[in-house]
């Protein structure tokens, strides 16, 4: 609020108070009140700055916000894109110890035909 605004109002709220203090009431009228258009219009201009302040300073927040919201948002798709990767490598890894794993039951298979046949050539021996 201007300066001159803010001292109209006030010697407007003197010269109310003495009218009040006169008649011992408040006025019963906008009319009554000692108050301009000028210091009307002074506050409403002041009043309607204000509010245009707070919605730009609304809106760059808003704005801000959203940045950090597109920046979440590519890191998200990064760590996606790094999550299959490593999911083909884990499915490569796992199909290799599969591998492993029926090439080790191959020769425990192996190995327990062996194991017969060198008993039966004792057996036989014997």
């Amino acid at each position: 609020m201007a300066i001159g605004a803010r001292f109209a109002i006030l010697v407007s709220m003197k010269k109310t108070r003495k009218l009040r203090a006169q008649r011992g009431r408040l006025p019963d009228r906008s009319s009554e009140l000692l108050i301009n258009q000028r210091i009307l219009w002074a506050t409403r201009d002041e009043l309607k700055a204000e509010i245009l302040s707070q919605g730009e300073k609304v809106s760059g927040e808003i704005k801000a916000i959203s940045s950090d919201i597109k920046k979440v948002s590519a890191d998200v798709q990064r760590v996606i894109a790094l999550v299959e990767e490593q999911e083909n490598r884990n499915s490569a890894v796992l199909d290799g110890y599969q591998s492993l794993h029926d090439r080790q039951d191959d020769l425990r298979n192996e190995f327990g035909e062996l194991r017969q046949t060198v008993l039966d050539f004792k057996k036989f021996s014997k």
